[in-house]
């Protein structure tokens, strides 16, 4: 059970012909003690057909992180060299790698956690991938994942 219900909020929606900018906030881990703030700036550029993420983790300290990059039980997922590439009818997407010292994961119907499910429906879930990425920030640090179509 929540004790506190996170906040979030857009800060920033510019759409625009070329070029569309979202970012979003949540203080869902400003209870900490050392409190940390995350801000996630989403920019789509129609031309080139890729989405870059800024995952910004504001905080003063020392912090252990985690992503989560859920994907359709229909979809294929691996890490490869250009990043995590995913393929569902014969369509694919890259979602290249954060950089730094990010270690990933992929989890497909995991019991023990529980991780890598989806649940379509009340009381049926279905095995479906999930990457998980993981890091150690010290102070304030910025995760970048572009997303396009090869």
């Amino acid at each position: 059970m929540w004790l506190k219900k996170a906040e979030a909020w857009c800060e920033l929606w510019e759409p625009g012909e070329y070029l569309d900018r979202f970012v979003g906030v949540h203080d869902g881990y400003t209870r900490l003690a050392d409190p940390l703030t995350h801000r996630r700036e989403i920019t789509l550029s129609k031309a080139e057909r890729k989405m870059v993420v800024k995952d910004m983790i504001l905080c003063n300290g020392t912090h252990s992180v985690k992503g989560y990059w859920h994907f359709s039980e229909a979809c294929s997922v691996e890490l490869t060299d250009k990043g995590i590439e995913a393929v569902n009818a014969n369509r694919t997407i890259v979602l290249g790698y954060i950089g730094g010292d990010a270690s990933y994961e992929i989890v497909k119907g995991d019991n023990d956690r529980p991780a890598g499910w989806v649940s379509r429906r009340f009381g049926v879930k279905e095995a479906a991938p999930t990457v998980i990425w993981q890091s150690v920030v010290h102070g304030d640090t910025t995760f970048t994942t572009e997303i396009y179509c090869p």
